[in-house]
């Protein structure tokens, strides 16, 4: 049976870390949860050719980030999901 696995912050260890790791942790964390944004996004949208999934990108990326036109991702939880986790 495989491992489960569990993401568990130690506390004692980020004061432990310095002011640096902190934000350097902080970022990764970020640039974590985007990643998993767009990887729902390929999910829900399931874009056929390297074009597709170019827009798609674009459309999430955009300072403002807004559903894909076309997939029908309208008062869906995941789409409202996979806003909030690439804004």
């Amino acid at each position: 049976m495989a491992p489960e696995w569990s993401f568990l912050v130690d506390r004692s260890l980020v004061k432990s870390l310095s002011t640096e790791g902190v934000r350097t942790f902080e970022r990764l964390l970020k640039l974590d949860i985007y990643a998993l944004g767009i990887i729902l996004s390929d999910l829900i949208c399931n874009p056929v050719t390297q074009m597709e999934t170019m827009k798609i990108d674009e459309c999430l990326r955009s300072p403002q980030p807004k559903l894909p036109r076309g997939y029908k991702l309208e008062m869906l939880i995941e789409a409202e999901l996979m806003l909030k986790l690439v804004s």
